[in-house]
């Protein structure tokens, strides 16, 4: 499967946020290092992970916006809880504590609602096909006078027993309503109680 340009890419993945918006995102990961707001051992629960998976485009993305804390899902502004498959994020590489709940995400911004719900997206987790859940088509919430996005967020839900301590492969194959298509992945890591993202 053909890999897209950076141009499309950062389109696909990030839905079209403004530039400061990344850029304050990953500013906040180089500053707070590999473990980002882990140490205040607030534990990623069940109800952050559904929250997370379904408010990142809409309520989440307000969070993320006007939060000054950068603390509290749906935002997730410390990447603790969601998984997102792409080469060269802040998610490719990263440490996550085996005891918190996780979310694999995948979110898509088109101009209608058809539009972003005719996209199909596959997941493999570890080499294997990971089943996944597909959110309502929302209304992607963003600031300033823009054109209307719908999102869908494509995913699991996984509890701290479906991941094991150690490496873990994901990957996603994704093809559009305009059949554009689109294949990436990463290397995660889950550390165990007490160790890295734990401590």
């Amino acid at each position: 499967m053909r890999q897209i340009s950076l141009r499309k890419t950062v389109r696909r993945r990030w839905i079209g946020p403004p530039a400061a918006v990344i850029g304050a995102a990953l500013l906040t990961v180089a500053i707070l290092g590999s473990a980002p707001a882990e140490a205040d051992n607030i534990r990623v629960t069940h109800g952050d992970a559904v929250s997370l998976f379904q408010a990142f485009g809409n309520g989440g993305w307000a969070v993320l916006n006007h939060n000054p804390t950068q603390i509290g899902a749906p935002a997730d502004a410390q990447f603790r809880g969601s998984i997102r498959p792409f080469a060269g994020s802040p998610w490719d590489g990263r440490h996550f504590c085996a005891l918190d709940w996780h979310d694999i995400l995948f979110e898509d911004g088109e101009d209608t609602k058809a539009q972003a719900e005719a996209s199909s997206i596959d997941f493999v987790l570890d080499g294997a096909p990971q089943a996944s859940n597909r959110t309502a088509a929302k209304r992607f919430l963003r600031d300033g006078a823009q054109p209307e996005v719908w999102a869908v967020a494509d995913g699991a839900i996984l509890s701290p027993d479906a991941l094991a301590v150690g490496a873990h492969t994901l990957s996603v194959d994704a093809t559009f309503f305009d059949g554009f298509q689109f294949a990436d992945g990463i290397t995660f890591f889950i550390d165990p109680a007490g160790t890295g993202a734990c401590i």
